[in-house]
């Protein structure tokens, strides 16, 4: 499986564009597998990473263990960012998943979006209208899906 960038309609994918799609990038994980290797693809582009927002959505009421873990997986990815030079923050929404991290998108003004995806095929579950799927729908930003 190889990483798929997907492109909003409007956005120019050429040129000196390239280096600026990954300029401020929403990391969204849930510290799956999938999401571990969509933050290896990541490192792979920490010299061009300017800033970086790590965003995690809950979607149930968690308890409080569950927010201390959240919290340590947080300052933990935040700090393998920080270790590669890449200038990262931690987030938490709490909604359904892809609207959250739209909206995180937009919130940060991000210029692009990297996000593991589950399934047997990345374009399967993006063609079968995953989370990852109505995120690059509606983001109107790059979305690097990661299998």
């Amino acid at each position: 499986p190889v990483p798929v960038i997907i492109l909003p309609q409007d956005v120019n994918a050429s040129g000196s564009g390239q280096q600026a799609v990954f300029r401020h990038v929403i990391f969204a994980t849930d510290w799956a597998p999938s999401s571990e290797k969509a933050m290896g693809c990541l490192l792979n582009f920490a010299e061009i990473v300017k800033e970086l927002e790590v965003v995690h959505v809950i979607d149930k009421k968690p308890s409080v263990r569950d927010m201390r873990n959240l919290k340590k997986k947080l300052t933990e990815s935040r700090k393998i960012f920080l270790d590669h030079g890449i200038d990262a923050e931690g987030h938490i929404y709490a909604g359904k998943p892809s609207d959250e991290i739209v909206l995180a998108a937009r919130n940060y003004d991000a210029t692009c979006i990297v996000m593991g995806t589950t399934g047997k095929s990345a374009l399967k579950n993006f063609f079968s209208h995953g989370c990852s799927y109505r995120v690059a729908e509606g983001s109107g930003v790059p979305t690097l899906v990661v299998p």
